[in-house]
């Protein structure tokens, strides 16, 4: 120790400069990497290739450059990287045991990148979650709901799971249930419905909607009606539809029946 504090000059410019300048590599080497990584997206993006795969492989390749800057600095500062190597090997299979989820969701990553399920952009459904695919991490996929919250699923549990993607085709019918008194007329019914859903332009024209009886109930006809809508548009447009029934029959005196128990007294 004290040979240490009476020689601390010598040991600064020994040990004190090889940190120092591992320090301005490593600062200039990220800026470096960003910036590649960054040129790396733009070309990726211009030359067309998927949004999906393009986003996580500059992903991949900042990692990969950013471990290899490591690994050289600390060869550079006399690290033995040999041993360093052997260190961060080490570490890597505690921590691999200890975050196996990890790494499962790594790997789920890496099967919705090749298999393609969904794209960054697409309108899902998957583990009780539904909304806009905002990116694909490597170990979460981000997902925008329609309330604009964001909303972070694992990808081993997502790509392990059922995916129902919306966007597939483009447009989405909704089945919107509404019930009629027997003694209404379904025809009127029906009219009423479609002339006021001409009127929206977030349901489609082609294909075009339609009203369907689905069930004869104990109070009332069930019937069912079905716009297409593109997708993302369809908790608004059914919300909205509901509403503007209920208003309509109103208007046309359609009777919208509730469920009501009739008691017989035997005299």
């Amino acid at each position: 120790m004290e040979d240490l504090i009476a020689n601390w000059p010598q040991y600064a410019l020994t040990y004190g400069w090889p940190i120092l300048k591992g320090l301005i590599v490593l600062f200039i080497g990220f800026k470096i990497i960003a910036w590649i990584v960054g040129k790396a997206g733009q070309a990726l993006a211009s030359s067309g290739v998927d949004e999906t795969l393009s986003r996580f492989a500059v992903t991949f390749l900042g990692v990969l450059m950013r471990v290899a800057l490591v690994l050289s600095v600390a060869s550079t500062v006399g690290i033995g990287t040999t041993s360093f190597v052997a260190m961060l090997g080490a570490m890597a299979f505690a921590v691999g045991m200890s975050l196996q989820g990890s790494l499962g969701n790594f790997a789920g990553s890496v099967l919705i990148i090749l298999f393609k399920p969904f794209r960054i952009g697409d309108y899902i459904k998957a583990q009780s979650v539904e909304g806009h695919v905002r990116n694909i991490q490597m170990f979460t996929t981000e997902i925008e709901s329609l309330d604009m919250q964001t909303i972070y699923i694992p990808n081993g549990p997502l790509a392990g799971g059922n995916i129902t993607n919306v966007s597939k085709k483009g447009l989405v019918r909704l089945s919107i249930p509404v019930g009629i008194g027997y003694d209404d007329d379904i025809q009127e019914a029906r009219s009423v419905l479609l002339s006021h859903m001409v009127s929206d332009e977030r349901i489609l024209k082609k294909p075009a909607p339609d009203v369907i009886v689905t069930e004869l109930g104990d109070s009332s006809v069930n019937i069912a009606i079905r716009p297409w809508v593109r997708p993302g548009d369809g908790p608004a447009v059914k919300a909205e539809i509901l509403e503007i029934a209920k208003k309509a029959f109103d208007d046309a005196g359609i009777e919208i029946p509730f469920p009501q128990t009739v008691m017989h007294q035997k005299n």
